[in-house]
C-alpha cells in the first residue's frame, strides 16, 4: 500500500516517515485502485505491474483482462501532485465473494508467483539511487522482489513484519507444502542480508529472534499523541446516551466476533436501564452482511473517511472497545500483533477496554501498563460486567486513562520513533559507506 490515511499498513508507514524530507523518499508500492498515495509524505512512486510481479494462469491472463478493460498500464512511475490518483470508493465484498478470496488466499492464488526487475524498475532505482530499502513485505513475490533490489543496487535492507501472516498463506492445495517451504527459505535469506530487523511487539521480537536466529527490534505504529489527546477531566458531560466506539477494519480474524458481541452487550445494558449506544467506525462502509451478523438495536455503522473526524469522535467517546478473536485460527494470525489502531487509542486519553484473549500481546501490555481494563475470556456476562464498570467508575475511568496516555507518550511518541529509526538507518546506511 502507498502512504496513506486510510489502510492500516498505509497509516503506519505515514506515521514513521511523516517528518522526513519527501525528496528523500520513494516508494515502490502494489497497485491500489482504491486508495491514493499521500504527497504530504512522498511524491516519488512507482507501481508494480505485471512486468515486475508474474501471476499463474488463471488469474495472470484474467488480470490482462481486467487491465485491457480498464485501460490500465503495467509497472509505471506514478504521476504525483494534481496528477496522482484519485481514491475511489469501492463496493464491499458480497459474502460468497469474501468465501472465494478466502478459498484462493488460502491456496496461494491471490498473489504472484514469482518476481523480476523490469527495465522500467531498474531506470526508476537508478533515477533515485536509494541508499537503503525499508520493505513491508507480506507475500512470496515480495520478499524475494525486495532482495533482488538490493542486490541490484548494493544497498542495505531494514525489513519489518506486521503481523503472523506466514503461517495464514499455502495452507491448503497440492502445492501448499511445497510453496511453504519455498516461502520460509526466501524469508530466511530476507532475514539473513537484512541489516535491520522490525517486529511489532517485544513479544513478536522474541518470538522471530527465536525462530529465524537473528536479533529483531520492536517497531510498534507511532503517534502523534498531542494531536489525539484529549484529557478526560476536561471533557464536557453530556447529558444524552454514553457512548462506546470502535475504531477500524471489521477483520474476520481480529475484530469481527467482538464487535457481535458488544451489540448484544449495548442491548443488555440499554435493557438494565443503562441508556448506552455503540458505533463502529470505519474509513469505508459496511455492507449488508456485516450490517446483519454484527449490528443491533443500540448499535450504529458510521463511515469516517477524513482522520480529523475519527480523531474528534474518539475524543469524546466514553469507552474505547479493542477486541480480538478468540478462535484458534484468528490467534495464530495475530498472536505476536499489536493492533495498528493501539497507540492511538492510549494517546486519547479516553477508557479503553481490551476484549482478547490472555496470552496475546495487548492483552499482557494491557495487564502489565495499565493502559486498559481486560477481559480474557469469550464471555458476554463478563464483557457486560466490565462495560458497566467502566462507564460509571470514575477512579477506574481516570486512572486507566492516566496509564494510557503515559504509555503512549513514553513509547509510541512519534517524533521519538522517527529519530529512533532515522539514527537506526544512518548507522546501516554507514556501515555500507552510503550517504547518510
Amino acid at each position: 500500500m502507498p502512504f496513506n490515511n486510510k489502510d492500516g499498513t498505509g497509516i503506519a508507514l505515514s506515521s514513521l516517515f511523516h517528518d522526513w524530507p519527501k525528496e528523500r523518499l520513494a516508494q515502490i508500492c502494489s497497485p491500489s485502485g482504491e486508495i491514493a498515495p499521500d504527497t504530504n509524505i512522498c511524491e516519488t512512486y512507482y507501481r508494480l505491474g505485471t512486468k515486475e510481479l508474474r501471476r499463474a494462469f488463471p488469474l495472470a491472463a484474467y488480470g490482462r483482462l481486467r487491465r485491457f478493460a480498464a485501460g490500465r498500464g503495467v509497472g509505471a512511475a506514478m504521476a504525483t501532485g494534481g496528477g496522482a490518483p484519485q481514491s475511489t470508493q469501492s463496493a464491499p465484498p458480497s459474502q460468497m465473494a469474501a468465501r472465494v478470496r478466502a478459498a484462493m488466499h488460502a491456496r496461494g492464488w491471490l498473489y504472484p508467483v514469482d518476481s523480476r526487475l523490469s527495465a522500467g524498475l531498474k531506470k526508476f532505482l537508478d533515477d533515485f539511487a536509494p541508499d537503503l530499502i525499508f520493505s513491508v513485505p507480506a507475500e512470496y513475490a515480495l520478499v524475494r522482489l525486495t532482495r533482488q533490489i538490493a542486490s541490484y543496487l548494493h544497498i542495505p535492507i531494514a525489513a519489518q513484519v506486521y503481523d503472523n501472516w506466514m503461517p495464514m498463506h499455502y495452507r491448503k492445495g497440492l502445492m501448499a507444502e511445497r510453496k511453504r517451504r519455498r516461502l520460509d527459505h526466501e524469508l530466511r535469506a530476507l532475514f539473513d542480508c537484512a541489516a535491520l530487523r522490525f517486529g511489532i511487539s517485544e513479544i513478536m521480537c522474541e518470538a522471530y529472534g527465536a525462530m529465524f536466529d537473528q536479533p529483531f527490534l520492536p517497531l510498534s505504529v507511532p503517534v502523534d499523541v498531542d494531536l489525539w489527546h484529549r484529557p478526560l477531566g476536561e471533557r464536557v458531560q453530556g447529558s444524552g446516551s454514553l457512548s462506546i466506539v470502535y475504531a477500524g477494519t471489521i477483520h474476520q480474524h481480529a475484530a469481527y466476533a467482538g464487535l457481535a458481541d458488544m451489540s448484544r452487550v449495548v442491548e443488555m445494558l440499554n435493557r438494565a436501564g443503562m441508556a448506552v449506544k455503540f458505533s463502529i467506525i470505519g474509513s469505508v462502509a459496511a455492507n449488508e452482511s456485516q450490517i446483519g451478523e454484527l449490528g443491533g438495536e443500540f448499535t450504529e455503522f458510521v463511515c469516517l473517511p477524513e482522520r480529523k473526524d475519527l480523531i474528534e469522535r474518539v475524543g469524546r467517546a466514553d469507552l474505547l472497545f479493542l477486541p480480538v478473536a478468540f478462535d484458534a485460527e484468528s490467534r495464530q494470525f495475530i498472536k505476536y500483533s499489536l493492533p495498528a489502531k493501539s497507540a492511538a487509542y492510549m494517546a486519547s486519553g479516553t477508557p479503553i477496554l481490551v476484549y482478547a484473549p490472555a496470552d496475546v500481546p495487548i492483552s499482557m501490555e494491557a495487564v502489565r501498563h495499565g493502559f486498559a481494563h481486560v477481559v480474557s475470556e469469550a464471555d458476554i456476562d463478563q464483557l457486560a460486567s466490565a462495560t458497566s464498570h467502566l462507564l460509571s467508575d470514575a477512579p477506574a475511568r481516570a486512572g486507566i486513562s492516566a496509564a494510557a496516555v503515559r504509555r503512549a507518550k513514553e513509547h509510541y511518541d512519534m517524533k521519538a520513533e522517527s529519530i529512533r529509526v532515522r539514527r537506526l538507518f544512518y548507522d546501516a546506511i554507514g556501515q555500507t559507506g552510503g550517504r547518510a
